[in-house]
């Protein structure tokens, strides 16, 4: 991993950055690796604060009480091999998933939202 990362980061370090915000669930899992090929970089990871941020509007959509009494596993889309795909990861049998809607707690804004974003192509 540690030559596919130097590849990536080899931009950004002759560039001067000094931090690297990551962009992306999976980038944590490149840490020891961005460490060793970079010790100076402050890396950001923004996934505890997006989870802070889920947990009200998931409370709207799933009825849960906290502490949860055992994982709970949440999808935005029906994925038929979610299952067994993660049992291959997690070595156990899972509790169906539930399957929210990320935009209901915006369904009013979702006009303005479609609008917003056509202005700004334009």
């Amino acid at each position: 991993m540690d030559a596919a990362m130097s590849e990536y980061l080899h931009p950004l370090m002759k560039a001067g950055c000094d931090v690297l915000v990551y962009g992306c669930t999976h980038y944590p899992l490149a840490q020891p690796s961005i460490t060793r090929i970079w010790p100076d970089v402050k890396t950001i990871d923004p996934a505890e604060e997006m989870v802070r941020a889920s947990v009200p509007l998931l409370r709207k959509q799933i009825r849960f009480r906290e502490p949860l009494e055992e994982d709970i596993y949440i999808l935005t889309k029906e994925w038929p091999t979610f299952q067994s795909t993660a049992q291959l990861f997690l070595g156990e049998n899972l509790p169906e998933p539930y399957i929210i809607n990320i935009w209901e707690p915006y369904e009013d804004d979702k006009a303005d939202f479609a609008h917003t974003a056509t202005t700004l192509a334009d």
